[in-house]
């Protein structure tokens, strides 16, 4: 099954598919839920469209979900609605039910997310300004742009106006000028017992690697910062980094970080499609 996102962020009416998806429109609040049968993936279907109370984001209709990762094992997403985070209930996977709607008034675009493989703590990540907007000014605050952290356990069954507390939050330390920006973009948890590793794009940044163990005081270890960065996203898989660049192109850099150290292999790894929870 593919869950796909979609907002209507366009202001430019129709799109050249022969669909009408401007902010204008009433919008949809909805995924569509894709099966594909693997023998005969031609043979795709939608089969599914469930649709979930959001907020507008600024703009009437304007609302959506950005980016959604399952986490299979435990059958639970969590799901960037550009204007609130959401928690989902995938007990059935064509059927995914809202648990907890999170917000932060510290948070401008709710773009991605990400969890901890024993399925403690899910991160969400601020895109601040779009990817356009300077935010890494020295004089900036550190909560602009930064990644968040929450217990799984506390964002249960929570009302639409709760206030949740976060357990912390973490930006890039490295000031990147009066112009660039350097919000959180797509990221991705090591998956190693005792630890908590964070890899993540962040834009004129580079890519950054910071330990969250303790949410409340979380740092960075290390960095990928070239000449002229624009990275886009930064995955972690089996002791490499592939971060991919609007510059650069994509880049492989190896983590010879005891950070690491213990991290399990996988054959495979979809960033977005958590499978294994690990103790």
């Amino acid at each position: 099954l593919l869950y796909v996102a979609s907002y209507p962020a366009s202001a430019l009416g129709p799109t050249p598919f022969g669909t009408q998806c401007s902010r204008s429109d009433p919008g949809h609040s909805k995924i569509s839920i894709v099966e594909v049968p693997l023998a005969a993936p031609q043979q795709s279907r939608v089969i599914a469209q469930p649709t979930f109370e959001l907020n507008d984001f600024g703009a009437p209709g304007f609302r959506g979900c950005h980016d959604i990762t399952v986490f299979l094992e435990p059958r639970i997403a969590a799901a960037a609605c550009l204007s609130e985070g959401q928690m989902w209930d995938l007990s059935d996977l064509e059927r995914p039910r809202t648990t907890a709607r999170i917000h932060n008034a510290n948070v401008e675009i709710w773009h991605s997310a990400a969890f901890t493989w024993d399925n403690q703590i899910v991160v969400f990540g601020d895109e601040a300004g779009g990817g356009a907007g300077a935010f890494c000014k020295a004089s900036d605050p550190s909560t602009v742009g930064a990644a968040w952290f929450y217990r799984v356990a506390d964002l249960d069954n929570l009302s639409a106006t709760a206030e949740e507390q976060p357990l912390g939050h973490f930006k890039i330390p490295r000031p990147q000028g009066d112009v660039a920006n350097c919000t959180m973009h797509n990221f991705n948890v090591i998956p190693v017992r005792g630890r908590y590793v964070l890899v993540s794009a962040n834009y004129s940044g580079g890519t950054s690697v910071a330990d969250f163990t303790d949410p409340a005081s979380a740092y960075e270890i290390g960095h990928f910062d070239p000449h002229g960065a624009n990275t886009w996203s930064s995955y972690w898989y089996n002791n490499f980094i592939y971060t991919n660049d609007s510059g650069r192109g994509v880049d492989v850099v190896l983590l010879s970080d005891r950070a690491r150290a213990g991290a399990r292999k996988f054959p495979y790894l979809n960033p977005q499609t958590q499978e294994s929870l690990l103790d």
